[in-house]
């Protein structure tokens, strides 16, 4: 079977020469990759390393010579996160399967502190925020307010609110830190004519020359995620409000007096202690992942909350009575917490868990009353809260399983 024809890309730069027909191209047509290999062709592409450009029209018309150059993460991985999406000009042979190697180096995972080569911590947030968008639509995501619970440095909130116009609000006891995301913003690196036509549909709130205003920054509830508390909130008239303010007073100072070791970021330590071996990255015994959360010996001088901070009893219960959707990617010890308040709120959630934490949730127990244990069952556990949850593998690599 013949391959279909490439996905094209929006061509950035004026006066960039196509391979096969030697026409300039515009700024804003259609064009692929190709890997060349008759000599001096390259010099006329502009384009080091072999890689020449195309009209997509001109696919018909490829002779020998010219092939399209194999995605680097299909040659890395053995998948390609765009391809079912049909985003990716890049060539996806299904002989290459047949050789990939998930032992390889190349996709081993290194000790901690060093840098990962795989491709969940680039575009996790990407993927897990189209599916959303796919799962929900743009028009039920834009009707209200959605939590990020567990959301780290604030990327996934971002994205939805600066690429799609959602408003989401990061609910997570550590500092946001959106300097890189920020950096590739006002390099244009989301705008129509970097991203090509058939990507940017999922970015509708950004315009060519988005770079030139200042993004948006989310909201920021600094606190540790609690269903019961939001459920007994949401009590019209049964909790005053002095006490909702008491209790966001203490859980934001309470977010300020932990600190956060590798320990406590380490993903499959639970699996790997079950195996013997130890995590994979930072090693360790696994004895008490809560250690990973622990008391400073001496309190951090205060300092003031960021503008986007949720800081008073008004915005906390704003956007709690506002949330149409909870999410949490890797949210870690949070993840029963999300289902637990989704379906008390009657709203519904998508989730991708990551560590178990079974040795800090040893009651959890299946239907079947196997205990919770292993990445599998903590999955399964979830989705035995209730009978419409429904599970999908998402296209990024590590834990990526969700419901």
């Amino acid at each position: 079977m013949e391959p279909p024809p490439p996905v094209g890309i929006a061509c950035k730069w004026e006066g960039r020469v196509c391979a096969i027909c030697e026409a300039k191209v515009c700024e804003g047509e259609l064009i692929f990759p190709l890997t060349v290999s008759i000599e001096g062709a390259a010099a006329v592409a502009h384009r080091p390393g072999g890689i020449v450009w195309a009209h997509v029209a001109c696919h018909e018309l490829l002779i020998g010579g010219f092939t399209i150059p194999v995605c680097r993460h299909w040659s890395r991985l053995g998948r390609c996160p765009m391809k079912e999406r049909q985003c990716c000009a890049f060539n996806h042979p299904s002989t290459l399967l047949n050789t990939f190697d998930p032992r390889s180096n190349k996709t081993k995972k290194k000790k901690w502190g060093g840098k990962r080569r795989l491709l969940q911590n680039s575009f996790a947030a990407n993927s897990f925020r189209i599916f959303v968008a796919q799962t929900f639509t743009l028009d039920y995501l834009k009707s209200g307010v959605v939590l990020d619970v567990g959301g780290g440095k604030g990327e996934l909130s971002f994205l939805l609110l600066n690429l799609m116009g959602v408003e989401s609000v990061v609910v997570d006891p550590r500092e946001m830190g959106l300097k890189n995301i920020i950096a590739k913003w006002r390099r244009g690196m989301f705008e129509p004519k970097r991203v090509g036509p058939v990507f940017s549909v999922w970015n509708p709130a950004v315009e060519d020359g988005s770079m030139e205003r200042d993004p948006l920054v989310p909201r920021h509830l600094r606190a540790f995620f609690s269903a019961s508390e939001v459920k007994r909130f949401l009590n019209e008239g049964v909790v005053p409000e002095e006490e909702v303010t008491r209790w966001l007073d203490r859980a934001r100072a309470f977010a300020r007096e932990v600190s956060w070791t590798t320990r406590g970021l380490q993903h499959e330590e639970e699996e790997a202690q079950k195996e013997g071996r130890g995590g994979e990255e930072g090693g360790g015994d696994g004895s008490n992942l809560m250690k990973g959360i622990t008391h400073m010996d001496e309190k951090p001088p205060p300092s003031p909350p960021s503008p986007t901070e949720v800081t008073t009893h008004t915005d906390l219960l704003s956007i709690l009575r506002r949330t149409k959707l909870i999410l949490g990617l890797h949210p870690d010890q949070a993840a029963g917490e999300i289902v637990e308040a989704a379906l008390a709120l009657k709203i519904p959630f998508a989730l991708v868990p990551c560590c178990v934490y079974s040795k800090d949730f040893p009651k959890r127990r299946l239907g079947d009353t196997t205990r919770v244990s292993t990445h599998g069952t903590l999955v399964k556990w979830l989705a035995e809260k209730h009978p419409h949850v429904k599970t999908s593998a998402l296209e990024f690599e590590g834990k990526n399983t969700g419901g």
